[in-house]
C-alpha cells in the first residue's frame, strides 16, 4: 500500500511541475513588412503599391511557443484596388449562375502559403399569388384557392412560370396558426389550385419552400368569411 501511495504522490508532483512550466510560456511575435514604392500618395492621387509581409512566433525563454489558432494582421493607410476585378451587377446575371458559389483567397508570405475558402448561394427570386373564391362562402360549400408560381428569368430579364414544383396550401383561423392542409404541384404555366370545404372563417395562403437555386416565397393571405 505504501508503494502505491508514493507513486501517486510522485505522479501528482510531476504533473504539477509540467503545468507550472507550461504556464510560464510567453509567446513573442515579430512582424515585418514593406511597400514598394515607398513614396506616399494622397486621397486625390493614390499611388499603387505592393505589400510584402512576414511574421515569426517565438518564445521569450527560447522554449517552444504555445499554439495559436488565429492571427490577425492589419495594414493601415491602404485601400484595396478593385479595378482588376470584373464588375458584376444584377443586369449581368444569367440563370446558370444561380446556386452554390465558392470563394477562395490565397495569401503568400515568407513562412508559406495560406488558402482560405468560403461558400455562399445565389438565389433567383420567386413570386407567388393566392386568391380564394367565392367570398363570402356558405358553410359547407366548396371554396377554391388559386394562385401562380413564377421565378425570375435572368436571361430574359422578366418573371416566368415556374412549372412542376410543390406548393403548400396553408390555413389558419382568426386566432390560430397556419397549418398545411394540402400540397399541390404547379402546372406548365405555374398555376396552382386546390378546392377545400369551407367550415369556419379563416385565411388561406400558398407557400413555396424554395430550393438550391430559388428563394422561398409566400403569397399574401386571403381571408374568407364563412356564413
Amino acid at each position: 500500500m505504501r508503494n502505491k501511495i508514493t507513486v501517486a504522490i510522485t505522479a501528482a508532483f510531476v504533473l504539477s511541475l509540467a503545468a507550472f512550466a507550461y504556464a510560464q510560456v510567453v509567446n513573442t511575435y515579430t512582424v515585418t513588412g514593406s511597400t514598394s514604392p515607398t513614396n506616399a500618395g494622397s486621397k486625390k492621387k493614390p499611388v499603387p503599391v505592393s505589400v510584402k509581409f512576414g511574421y515569426e512566433v517565438g518564445e521569450a525563454s527560447g522554449n517552444r511557443p504555445s499554439p495559436v489558432k488565429k492571427y490577425s494582421i492589419k495594414f493601415a493607410g491602404l485601400n484595396v484596388n478593385t479595378a482588376p476585378f470584373p464588375k458584376c451587377s444584377a443586369a449581368t446575371l444569367q440563370n446558370g449562375e444561380a446556386g452554390r458559389w465558392t470563394v477562395a483567397s490565397v495569401t503568400r508570405w515568407t513562412g508559406g502559403t495560406i488558402i482560405s475558402r468560403d461558400a455562399f448561394r445565389v438565389f433567383r427570386a420567386a413570386k407567388l399569388t393566392g386568391n380564394a373564391t367565392p367570398e363570402p362562402v356558405t358553410a359547407g360549400k366548396r371554396l377554391v384557392v388559386r394562385g401562380k408560381l413564377s421565378r425570375a428569368n435572368w436571361d430574359k430579364r422578366k418573371y416566368a412560370a415556374y412549372a412542376k414544383h410543390k406548393v403548400q396550401l396553408q390555413f389558419r383561423t382568426s386566432d390560430g396558426r397556419y397549418a398545411t392542409v394540402a400540397t399541390v404541384t404547379s402546372s406548365r404555366k405555374g398555376a396552382v389550385k386546390k378546392a377545400v370545404r369551407a367550415t369556419v372563417d379563416g385565411c388561406y395562403r400558398f407557400v413555396f419552400a424554395g430550393n438550391s437555386t430559388t428563394r422561398t416565397v409566400t403569397s399574401v393571405a386571403d381571408c374568407v368569411n364563412v356564413r
